[in-house]
């Protein structure tokens, strides 16, 4: 689910995604694509929090997804 921000945009990713380095993962793939933000986990999964249009990030996260049968 992505909801708009007067800053951005805030995604959050439910699911096995705590304990498993989908956090760093998902720093690591927005590091790659200049992108600005931050990521966090909370009691829902993670949060994810882009200054900039997340499309290019948003398809790159579903291409370079790391557990096996994500998609």
């Amino acid at each position: 689910m992505a909801i708009d921000t007067p800053s951005g945009v805030q995604l959050r990713i439910r699911g096995k995604v705590q304990g498993v380095g989908f956090r760093p993962f998902v720093w690591q793939l927005a590091q790659q694509l200049r992108l600005h933000g931050d990521v966090c986990n909370d009691g829902d999964g993670v949060v994810v929090r882009l200054l900039e249009e997340p499309s290019q990030f948003i398809a790159a996260l579903y291409q370079d997804w790391p557990a096996a049968g994500a998609h």
